[in-house]
């Protein structure tokens, strides 16, 4: 228990600075009406300017089943959510205080909360990002920190001194303060007590189904497959535009993870105590994305007189290790000391995977649907050959612009071609799919200069005919494909080596979802591959370079 104590006064000193966004987790963002404008409602009535630059697409604000709520306003689905949230707390304080508890009838949101994804663009790319900005009634808050403090026994909580926390200056997290953390956390994960106790207190709540106890089980199982590393924490206490004065504003970066896959994050956030309430403005983006969108909203949200600078320094870890080789379908690939890839072959993460289509399979089997026998069956052999025919891949790595991950995926070219051709006898293939893999110097220039020939008008025709016709009166599903690189050999690799790349930008209901597409052909006598790697548009300047890389020491 020792070792989670600087965890808990880190958390602690975070709750204070930011107690208002858990009560956000609870809603979750779908998508809805689709207004664009540069200046944005927020939920207290109030607006600001995002600048020209800077487009904005408003979500619902709330989680909701439109066969549940029709046509209903955002005030009538709000109000609706309302009771829910309220209905779901008296259940568990009066489970908590017992008989003597008085169910809570107030407000519990002060206005429409409000959504947004944000669109923008600078040198590195498309950047995108995902704005809330929700009110919390300070009444429903005192109520409930005066029933948890009458089921505790402890001293109630004084919002007063919670306005006074929230608007402390707290400076920036030194490095040791999160190599700590880090280290706690992990400690934490595989410690078999605490997991004990997680799996023990899941599995004891009242009113489970068999389903839930299976999942719960689950969740306390895979709790060593977590990761959680921060590498910023900062709060400040900063003017704002909006009429409340002081606000405190709180930066976070870190990776969340599951089974040595990362996922890159930022976020920005300004919780702003008022007389009435504990308003919250929250912005989350990809990793890269972060100085871009920190910038933006410090503009947007704070007195430009007194408004802190936004340079602070990102921690990043130092690397230490030496180059590594690890074997990939095309063979042993060598991955530099800055750099790390995980392989999902390779990773506890795919025995997770066997094992719920285990489950699924014989669930199938018991319940008599043939469909589901057959799917399952054919997911199972699927899996039995990764890391043989197919294989996914991550790369991590960073620089200053903050953390990088790339996916990649991993095909042995000869035997899918071979099920192709099954398939379609009629179809001429690229390769030999028996003998050995060669490339006439000739054929190799005519395919090339064939390819990038073709390239303009095939961009032209992918885009058209990747865009989806919706019903009349809505917005259309469309896929452009932006600077489509030529084909090229690349040179001095073992195997004959080709790649190609482009930007992509899927766009639903004007959301925009930018992404960069590389393909990799390794033409390996024994087994010829092709890589297909996917990263966010504003990613690919640091992973091109990095996978040209990796590719050409492969042996």
């Amino acid at each position: 228990m020792r070792e989670l104590e600087g965890v808990g006064a880190f958390m602690k000193k975070l709750r204070k600075k930011a107690i208002l966004l858990a009560c956000t987790t609870t809603m979750t963002v779908c998508m809805s009406s689709v207004a664009m404008a540069d200046t944005i409602k927020l939920s207290d009535g109030t607006s600001v300017d995002l600048g020209a630059d800077v487009k904005a697409v408003s979500l619902s604000t709330v989680m909701y089943d439109k066969d549940e709520y029709g046509h209903k306003t955002e005030a009538e689905i709000i109000k609706g959510i309302e009771s829910q949230v309220r209905d779901s707390l008296n259940k568990k304080f009066s489970e908590k205080v017992g008989s003597k508890f008085t169910p809570y009838t107030g407000p519990i949101y002060t206005g429409v909360p409000q959504y947004y994804q944000l669109q923008g663009e600078d040198k590195l790319g498309h950047h995108t990002a995902y704005l809330g900005d929700i009110g919390i009634a300070k009444e429903a808050y005192q109520y409930f920190l005066d029933q948890e403090a009458k089921a505790t026994g402890q001293a109630p909580i004084n919002l007063e001194m919670v306005d006074m926390a929230l608007l402390m200056s707290g400076g920036e997290a030194t490095q040791a303060e999160l190599d700590r953390v880090n280290t706690h956390f992990s400690e934490f994960k595989y410690d078999p007590v605490m997991r004990a106790q997680l799996k023990e207190k899941l599995m004891t709540k009242p009113g489970l189904t068999e389903d839930d106890k299976l999942t719960y089980s689950y969740i306390a199982e895979l709790l060593p497959l977590v990761d959680l590393k921060f590498t910023k924490s900062a709060s400040n206490r900063v003017k704002t535009d909006r009429g409340y004065g002081l606000a405190n504003r709180i930066d976070l970066r870190g990776d969340i993870g599951f089974g040595g896959f990362v996922a890159p994050l930022g976020m920005r956030a300004y919780v702003i105590p008022t007389k009435t309430s504990y308003v919250t403005s929250f912005g989350f983006m990809n990793d890269t994305s972060y100085d871009y969108w920190s910038n933006k909203l410090g503009s947007a949200f704070e007195n430009s007189t007194a408004k802190a600078p936004d340079n602070m320094p990102k921690h990043v870890e130092s690397m230490s290790k030496v180059n590594t080789q690890i074997n990939t379908l095309a063979g042993k690939m060598t991955v530099p000391s800055q750099v790390d890839v995980t392989q999902l072959s390779d990773s506890a993460l795919l025995d997770v995977v066997k094992d719920i289509q285990t489950q699924a399979h014989a669930q199938a089997v018991v319940d008599n649907k043939s469909d589901d026998i057959k799917e399952t069956a054919e997911l199972g052999d699927y899996l039995k050959d990764f890391g043989k025919l197919y294989d996914v891949y991550q790369i991590q790595g960073h620089d200053e612009t903050g953390e990088k991950t790339a996916l990649v995926v991993a095909v042995d070219m000869r035997e899918a071609l071979k099920e192709i051709q099954t398939k379609h006898p009629d179809i001429t293939l690229p390769i030999n799919l028996d003998g050995k893999v060669e490339m006439n110097p000739i054929v190799e220039q005519m395919m090339l200069l064939g390819v990038n020939q073709a390239l303009p008008q095939a961009q032209q025709r992918i885009n058209n005919s990747l865009a989806k016709h919706s019903k009349p009166g809505e917005d259309d599903t469309k896929i452009t494909l932006e600077d489509t690189e030529s084909m090229r050999k690349v040179d001095g690799t073992k195997y004959p080596t080709y790649i190609l790349g482009t930007r992509v930008m899927v766009e639903e209901e004007q959301l925009q979802f930018p992404f960069y597409v590389h393909g990799t052909i390794v033409l390996n006598d024994s087994k010829p591959t092709l890589f297909v790697i996917l990263t966010s548009d504003v990613e690919r300047h640091y992973v091109k370079p990095v996978w040209e890389q990796l590719i050409s020491s492969i042996k």
